[in-house]
C-alpha cells in the first residue's frame, strides 16, 4: 500500500495514537511492541508498561484486530510502504512520497518499538535492501 493507504487502514476510522484509535495502555495489550517482556531480555530498553510474555517477533493474528478486521497494524513488524521517503505537507490529502530516492517508508512500529515509535503517525524509512526480523510487508488490494 502507499503510505496514505496504510495509515487509513491502520486508523480504521478512529483518531487515537495507535491502530484502531487505541490509547497507549490499550496498545500495550493489543499489539506486539517493546514491553516489559522485551525489557527483561534487552536490558536498558524503554518499554510499554505491560508484559505479554513475548520478547520478540510473534505469530500474526495473536491479538485482536482493529475495527476493520486488520491484524497487527501496530507492532510486530514495521511494514514497507510503496512511497519513497520524502517530505510532504501534513495537510495533504492522499500524499505521495518523493519521486526518486534510495529509501522507502515503513510504518506501524515493531516488537522493538516503545510508545513514541509505535504510533500510527510515526514514519520510518529504510534502504530497499535492508533486512531485519522487525521489518515486513502487508499485501494490499483495491476494494470497490
Amino acid at each position: 500500500p502507499t503510505e496514505a493507504e496504510w495509515e487509513y487502514a491502520a486508523r480504521a476510522g478512529e483518531a487515537g495514537p495507535y491502530a484502531g484509535g487505541l490509547s497507549e495502555a490499550q496498545a500495550c495489550e493489543a499489539a506486539n511492541v517493546a514491553d516489559e517482556s522485551a525489557g527483561m531480555v534487552f536490558i536498558g530498553w524503554t518499554t510499554f508498561a505491560c508484559r505479554d510474555g513475548v520478547a520478540a517477533l510473534s505469530a500474526v493474528g495473536q491479538r485482536a484486530p482493529n475495527p476493520w478486521g486488520l491484524y497487527d497494524m501496530t507492532g510486530n513488524v514495521h511494514e514497507w510502504c510503496w512511497d519513497i521517503d520524502g517530505e510532504y505537507s501534513a495537510s495533504s490529502t492522499d500524499p505521495v512520497g518523493a519521486e526518486y530516492g534510495t529509501r522507502r517508508v515503513d510504518r506501524g512500529g515493531s516488537w522493538t518499538d516503545y510508545p513514541r515509535y509505535a504510533r500510527v503517525a510515526n514514519r520510518d524509512r529504510a534502504a530497499t535492501d535492508h533486512r531485519a526480523n522487525s521489518l515486513g510487508l502487508r499485501l494490499a488490494r483495491t476494494v470497490h
